[in-house]
């Protein structure tokens, strides 16, 4: 029995759960052969990730190997002034958001051929962490715990909660700074607590070697009965050392792309000239001549494509990191070694000091050296120039790839089809859940003519085409638009548009003749994009459709004419904003605030409901599409025409190399295409129009806000129940859902204490007794502020909330200016300027954009603090002299020249116009200081003050931009002001 006690004791004492290696980074394969079968984790405490990653990159570049997951602990993530973190190409980035002081935060780099899911856990503010999840067989904690948090019990609490959800996978890697001691020596219980605690859940260090100052606060834990082996890093990336964990594990890979594709130009040239498209005019069958003809192309492109093998990256390829460089890390990390084994030496401690400064320089030198030469090259070309500051300025938004999605069932082709079913049947379920709440309750009618007071006695009539058109509609393409199932670029039809226009000509008024949309023009590729959420589910994705070519050509010869006949008879109605030539956001809020102060000014009492469609676009039926159609005089070959284009429609999901069966589509307008939104215009166009009593709609597409005026508010809660009835008849009537818990209503008032009293009660009714309060119908909730079209409108109509939401954006781009501005000439900077500061600041500035000096003040500051900062102008420069040297204005001059201009637009010129030069638009009556600040009264003062002294009555939109500009900039704050008052 001691025999075999004595046995085992000695098999405990010498059993490794992993072999331990310290080496230089470069020493890695010389260790690991075939780092394909090994599943690789580099985890590193990189105290800043905005700081001290270009140095990291370095570390990534010596390692020679391709890290499947790389793990950064204590990032600053609080800290960063700009929204994104930093790229690595070829993988996809997950970060923490639950954050405890200003140096917390995990940032989690994902291979993008790895089929892996990442996701955060609740640690209750006792860490912050992420697991990542590999199939069902290996996971992998990141965990960061800050030192500032003593107690451990209840990080311990937490932990014992996160650990057994982990226990169905067979190989499980806990990894990150703990900022607990585990050396064999210590002697702190922390430590043998937390030992003890994963000791009972089957873990065990990887390594205890120091990590950081002698103590082994970077901990790698693992339960796994595989091959293993851990690297500890001795260089000086920060003071802590990196750790590389290799398992034996060959895991499941999407196939990526190692071919690249090049056109032999001088050949397709030969090819386009021989061919030969008689056999396709002879065709009476549009479908068979659109096929005929993807053939012929396809078949030109496919002999002159040559593909090619592109060897696999040992490495991760950074130009700037030159072999110099490497050499001077590899000496400061020989020197480091030297001062650890003589620490009492002062002259080799302050040797190495001044080299380790000297390489960090000289790192930050090349890096940016070769960030200008990039932008130089860049210039000449506008997107190889944004992508550029995309990347320099690191905000270049992480693209998260759907890839978790092929892991929903056993094959990626069978998660695909899964996926593709879910998107074709999102109209259907809606409708039937529709249906289903309606059961035993009265049906509204649906008969759609009661929805329309008169139809036009004209009707739509398409055209045909010629070459010339197909030219230019071919030319109006996006060039680097995604190319659909047919593998026909926009590039090749813009190419050779000359030849093809006379058979696409021929073919798309066969079309029009025959009523028909060629079927292989009705495929659709859906790829799905995340929106947010988990990444498993395929409810957080939006579905991003691809059509042909050829299809958006058709479909844009058909919109371009049913636009200007429905636009010609004024068949869409005036409340509709969305899609429509010359009406924007800035006019549907406009509208919709307008409204609202002129009531006010009139001591009425107002309220709008904030209606929410669930998959709008998706949930449409086509028969009563259809229907609508011929209300608005579309009939005969043309509705004929849109019946087939509706009709007999697929689509396939595609996520990586794999690719869904196709599946049809019975509901919805098509999405990614050129006739789907105004086909919505048309289908949602009688709820704009509807009697609504005391009630009025703004509609920019499906975001609806209606609004309700009465003299009380008792009377307003009444009239805005009612025509929430109304509408949501209308939409059961068209199978549209009512987002009930995204709808909401604002009371409006001059003051706080104008407010109701009592709460107002609206409900989402669809119970058959709409009078009736005591259902269980859902509320609609009652809110101070809701986001309208990108505008937060606040009850009070004061837009402090919207103007600190801008203020937080403005301050965000310090950051990026900041980086840009050291490698980037003025001319760029001030392209960037225009792009994302000014566009942000002038975004409907119309509506907010008169709001009390007080409120708008930080905003001013935040917009000065960015061009100080782009122009390396100190805190205390002169802000006269600043936008006087940069030749632009503040925010409150934005306002005033932006003001003008629409009023100018909307002040149509007169020859005989005999009215005084300072009474060009009359001035509404006003009560109160309030509604003064809103376009419809400021709009007409502000241009008679202004046409006294330009002149700019009669202008051209041009000239009248330049002459109040030029005004504006000579005019000093305070003078500003005064025009306002």
């Amino acid at each position: 029995m001691t025999d075999n006690v004595n046995f085992v004791n000695n098999n405990i004492d010498q059993f490794s759960i992993s072999i331990t290696n310290t080496c230089s980074p470069e020493a890695t394969n010389k260790i690991i052969q075939n780092p394909r079968n090994f599943l690789k984790i580099l985890s590193h405490n990189i105290r800043s990730i905005n700081c001290n990653f270009l140095s990291f990159q370095t570390l990534l570049h010596r390692i020679n190997i391709d890290c499947d997951i790389v793990v950064l602990t204590e990032c600053w993530l609080p800290c960063l002034s700009n929204t994104y973190i930093p790229i690595l190409q070829n993988y996809t980035s997950f970060k923490t958001t639950k954050h405890i002081n200003q140096s917390d935060g995990v940032v989690v780099y994902i291979k993008n051929d790895l089929l892996a899911t990442c996701e955060e856990p609740d640690f209750n503010l006792s860490a912050s962490g992420l697991i990542i999840r590999i199939n069902s067989e290996v996971a992998i904690l990141c965990i960061y715990r800050s030192p500032s948090i003593d107690n451990i019990d209840c990080f311990l609490t937490v932990f014992n909660k996160i650990l057994p959800s982990l226990y169905m996978f067979k190989s499980v890697v806990i990894t990150g700074d703990i900022n607990v001691d585990i050396k064999p020596s210590t002697l702190d219980m922390r430590s043998h607590n937390y030992l003890n605690c994963l000791a009972y859940h089957g873990y065990l260090p990887a390594h205890t070697l120091p990590t950081r100052a002698g103590n082994c606060l970077d901990h790698t834990m693992l339960k796994t009965n595989l091959v293993n082996y851990t690297f500890l890093y001795d260089t000086t990336v920060t003071d802590h050392y990196p750790t590389l964990v290799c398992i034996h594990k060959k895991v499941t890979r999407t196939v990526t792309n190692s071919t690249i594709t090049k056109i032999d130009s001088e050949g397709l040239d030969r090819s386009m000239l021989q061919m030969d498209f008689t056999n396709l005019f002879l065709i009476k069958d549009a479908s068979m001549s659109v096929d005929g003809f993807i053939k012929l192309l396809t078949t030109a492109i496919t002999a002159n494509t040559s593909t090619n093998k592109v060897p696999a990256k040992k490495k991760i390829l950074k130009p700037w990191i030159t072999p110099g460089l490497l050499r001077c890390i590899r000496n400061r990390d020989a020197l480091h070694k030297k001062v650890k084994k003589a620490p009492d030496n002062e002259i080799l401690r302050i040797t190495y000091n001044r080299y380790r400064n000297f390489c960090a320089r000289i790192l930050k030198k090349v890096k940016r050296r070769y960030d200008i030469q990039e932008l130089d090259n860049a210039s000449h070309n506008p997107k190889a120039l944004w992508d550029t500051i995309k990347r320099v300025t690191n905000t270049t938004k992480t693209k998260h790839k759907a890839t978790q999605l092929l892991s929903l069932l056993p094959t990626p082709v069978e998660s695909c089809n899964e996926v593709n079913s879910y998107f074709v049947n999102i109209g259907q379920n809606l409708a039937n859940s529709i249906n289903n709440s309606s059961q035993g309750n009265p049906q509204p009618s649906t008969n759609v003519e009661i929805l329309y007071d008169n139809s036009p006695t004209s009707s739509f009539v398409i055209h045909p085409t010629n070459p010339d058109e197909i030219v230019t509609t071919i030319n109006s393409l996006r060039t680097n638009a995604a190319i659909g199932w047919d593998g026909i670029p926009p590039s090749i039809l813009k190419k050779y548009s000359v030849i093809l226009a006379p058979i696409l000509s021929h073919i798309f008024n066969l079309c029009f003749e025959t009523a028909v949309f060629p079927t292989a023009l009705k495929k659709a590729i859906i790829h799905p994009v995340l929106k947010n959420g988990a990444a498993n589910l395929p409810s957080n994705y939006r579905p991003i459709a691809v059509l042909s070519s050829l299809s958006k050509i058709l479909e844009r010869l058909i919109n371009k004419r049913l636009v200007q006949y429905l636009e010609h008879f004024g068949l869409i109605s005036e409340q509709q904003y969305g899609f429509r030539k010359g009406r924007s956001t800035n006019g549907a809020v406009l509208d919709l605030v307008g409204h609202v102060v002129q009531n006010l000014n009139q001591n009425k009492k107002v309220l709008s409901i904030y209606l929410d469609l669930k998959k709008a676009f998706d949930t449409i039926p086509i028969t009563t599409l259809l229907l609508k159609l011929e209300k608005v005089g579309v009939r005969g070959l043309p509705l004929k025409l849109f019946q087939n284009y509706l009709t007999d429609r697929s689509q396939m999901v595609r996520i990586d190399s794999y690719g869904s069966d196709e599946l049809p589509v019975y509901y919805g307008v098509p999405q990614g295409s050129i006739l789907g939104p105004t086909l919505f215009l048309i289908f949602i166009n009688d709820l704009c129009n509807l009697r609504i009593p005391n009630g009025r709609v703004v509609s920019f597409a499906d975001d609806t806000a209606l609004t309700f005026v009465a003299d009380t508010w008792p009377e307003v809660e009444t009239k805005a129940q009612l025509g929430l009835n109304l509408a949501l008849n209308w939409l059961r009537c068209h199978t549209l859902t009512l987002n009930t818990t995204k709808t909401n209503f604002i009371t409006y008032s001059i003051s706080t204490a104008s407010q109701p009293s009592l709460n107002l009660l609206l409900k989402a009714h669809v119970c058959s007794n709409v009078s009736k309060p005591s259902c269980e119908c859902p509320k609609i909730e009652s809110v101070d502020c809701v986001k309208y079209l990108g505008i937060l409108v606040d009850k009070n109509l004061n837009f402090k909330a919207h103007i600190g939401l801008l203020t937080g954006r403005i301050r965000k781009l310090m950051f990026l200016f900041k980086t840009l501005r050291s490698v980037a000439n003025q001319i760029i900077v001030r392209k960037v300027y225009f792009a994302l500061c000014l566009s942000v600041v002038t975004y409907c500035i119309t509506t907010w954009g008169g709001a009390a000096k007080t409120n708008l003040k930080p905003l001013e500051v935040a917009h000065k603090g960015v061009l100080k900062v782009a122009t390396f102008r100190p805190i205390t420069f002169p802000t006269v002299q600043l936008y006087d040297e940069l030749n632009v204005l503040n925010v409150r001059q934005n306002f005033i020249l932006q003001t003008v201009l629409l009023q100018h637009q909307n002040t149509p010129y007169r020859n005989d116009d005999k009215r005084r030069r300072d009474e060009i638009c009359f001035l509404p009556r006003t009560r109160s200081v309030f509604s003064r600040r809103f376009f419809y009264y400021l709009g007409p003062s502000l241009y008679n003050k202004i046409n006294k002294k330009c002149q700019i009555y009669g202008l051209s939109y041009y000239n009248c931009k330049k002459s109040v500009r030029s005004f504006l900039q000579n005019k000093t704050y305070d003078e500003i002001e005064k025009y306002l008052t």
